[in-house]
């Protein structure tokens, strides 16, 4: 049996933020990109949170494996994961998912086993609609405004699966997932558009419960196929 050894100790709120990682022969995900050019010292202080940030690879298999782990492991108060929508032009806040019957292959060319959940749509409660409306011309320091529209398509890809396997957990209300362009925002703008929809996000929660919440060594999520880690 491993040792459990305390990683960390927080009262403050627990934020997690995903992404993904590079897939179709891209060298490096947009969604990652952003999550990771986030500058999360600045952002913990601003809003007293504890902030985490994990990559996901493209694989079904390793959503089954690593989302129930994320969420065993840091308690999340608030999740929001990213994804890579190569065909848009703006942020895309997706409202809901839906349990397909077909899916889109991975990039191991494997669909979905067992998929979680009962319902064939899942919705989160976070308002995804005053999200939008706070967002919009967000501007980003002297680059052109973003913009950010609500969706219910998150598509029939390991991002929609992601997002309805997190949706079918317990503590679903504090769950959002979010689409980012391509090519259209520097890495600048991805970032900082992020955590406008973080903050965002952070004023529809409840009041900050006070209570510690220590993680262990042995709660770590790891994808042992690809020895995907985390990343603080």
């Amino acid at each position: 049996m491993p040792l459990s050894v305390p990683l960390f100790s927080t009262n403050r709120r627990r934020v997690l933020i995903t992404g993904f990682e590079p897939f179709q022969g891209g060298k490096t995900n947009p969604s990652w990109e952003g999550v990771r050019s986030m500058n999360a010292a600045r952002i913990e202080k601003k809003h007293n949170i504890t902030l985490f940030r994990m990559e996901i690879p493209v694989r079904y298999d390793a959503v089954d494996k690593l989302v129930p782990q994320m969420w065993q492991w840091y308690q999340p108060d608030l999740t929001i994961q990213v994804g890579l929508n190569a065909e848009l032009q703006t942020f895309m806040v997706e409202k809901m998912a839906r349990k397909r019957y077909c899916w889109t292959l991975d990039l191991k060319d494997k669909n979905v086993v067992n998929p979680a959940g009962t319902e064939d749509e899942l919705y989160t409660t976070l308002n995804v609609d005053t999200i939008c409306e706070k967002f919009i011309n967000h501007k980003c320091c002297n680059e052109q405004p973003t913009l950010a529209w609500p969706s219910e398509d998150a598509k029939s890809y390991v991002c929609e699966y992601t997002y309805y396997t997190s949706l079918s957990l317990q503590n679903r209300s504090a769950t959002l997932f979010v689409h980012v362009p391509n090519t259209i925002y520097s890495t600048k703008q991805l970032a900082q558009g992020l955590e406008r929809i973080l903050e965002l996000c952070l004023e529809q929660l409840p009041e900050q419960n006070n209570d510690d919440y220590t993680c262990f060594q042995d709660f770590i999520p790891k994808d042992e196929t690809n020895d995907n880690g985390y990343s603080n």
